[in-house]
């Protein structure tokens, strides 16, 4: 059985903002697969908001962008 989860993009940026600008400042998490958007989609939206970024491993640092 296939499961497909469909995300209502806007609704879950401005939800995002929202919890970003309620508990500043934040240091956004991005490990492992992204939770299903993939990490380097999620490393844009997290440098929105915070000039420091965490990963997982050492390994996942290639999605950081040069300069963050």
């Amino acid at each position: 059985m296939t499961l497909r989860l469909v995300v209502d993009q806007s609704a879950w940026n401005a939800h995002v903002q929202r919890v970003a600008s309620a508990l500043r400042p934040v240091v956004p998490v991005i490990k492992g697969n992204g939770y299903g958007f993939g990490r380097s989609v999620l490393m844009k939206h997290a440098t929105e908001f915070s000039e420091e970024v965490a990963v997982g491993t050492v390994y996942e640092l290639v999605d950081v962008p040069a300069g963050t």
